[in-house]
């Protein structure tokens, strides 16, 4: 199935299913209230963070502090709200799958309970911890990029129609090493996101087959999965990106409308890549049958 088959197939799903323009709604509302809580932090405490670490500089007397690490409410907000994703995806597979008709907003939550709450929990933290880990370099590429600029470049009280000299920043080693550091965290932050893409999905099947064991099996069986096809999965990423752009500025409301489509889309794909890649679900199918019998 091609991309744009996949394109197609999500439309007529997201238009004749009932429920699917509040599905993301959960989300959606997190993200916008991650938003509001940074903003209040910023203007009652001066920062958004409620532990960082870092490094200051002192230049011309005003310090300017560099964060490595900062966790504030956005991250607390978006691991929420990424709990919430996979429970929907939840839905979403039953729904290609043609094992029901509409979707709930309030199934969001009730598919948390019971024997859901650990395992999507778990799961969740720790695929964004890994991918987190595997762009880091960018983090320290990004901070030295900033120390570079700040040291070089930037004047406090500058005269109106000052001219910045660049040739010192470009010739800094933090800018040179934070280049290098920003494209190893960007490739390996990419590769990691998408070799891991197939997760929630994974975890679905292994609930319900009563067949969960460790998020670790699941990163395994969805890094095979995505041998290959990452490239594929990435260029229908590519085709969402007009969509995302009017998700940024409508704050988030707009994913109401984008969301839907974009997560069936991907269900859709994980039931290709399923179709595919029979080997790979071999140890999958007897270890269901074990627990059968």
């Amino acid at each position: 199935m091609s991309n744009s088959d996949i394109r197609a197939k999500a439309t007529v799903i997201r238009e004749q299913t009932d429920g699917m323009i509040t599905l993301f709604l959960a989300p959606v509302l997190i993200s916008f209230l991650s938003g509001v809580a940074e903003f209040g932090l910023k203007q009652i405490w001066g920062q958004t963070s409620a532990f960082s670490w870092g490094t200051t500089i002192v230049k011309d007397g005003v310090a300017w502090t560099h964060h490595f690490i900062s966790v504030g409410p956005s991250i607390i907000f978006d691991f929420i709200a990424q709990c919430l994703i996979v429970t929907a995806c939840f839905q979403l597979i039953r729904l290609v799958r043609k094992q029901r008709t509409k979707v709930s907003f309030t199934e969001c939550f009730t598919l948390l309970d019971g024997k859901n709450f650990l395992p999507v929990f778990s799961t969740t933290l720790l695929k964004m911890l890994v991918i987190y880990i595997a762009g880091f370099p960018a983090v320290i590429g990004m901070a030295l990029l900033s120390i570079s600029f700040f040291s070089t470049v930037f004047i406090v009280g500058a005269p109106v129609g000052y001219q910045p000299d660049f040739s010192g920043f470009f010739s800094s080693s933090y800018f040179q090493i934070g280049v290098i550091l920003v494209v190893i965290g960007l490739v390996c932050g990419l590769l990691v996101d998408y070799g891991l893409s197939q997760v929630q999905f994974l975890l679905y099947d292994h609930l319900e087959n009563n067949i969960y064991s460790s998020p670790f099996k699941l990163f395994k069986q969805s890094w095979q999965l995505m041998k290959g096809n990452k490239w594929r999965r990435f260029l229908l990423d590519l085709s969402f990106v007009g969509w995302l752009i009017g998700v940024l500025l409508t704050f988030g409301f707009l994913g109401l409308y984008v969301y839907p489509y974009y997560w069936t889309c991907q269900t859709i794909f994980y039931e290709d890549l399923k179709s595919k890649n029979p080997l790979v679900f071999s140890t999958y199918k007897s270890a269901i049958s074990s627990t059968v019998a």
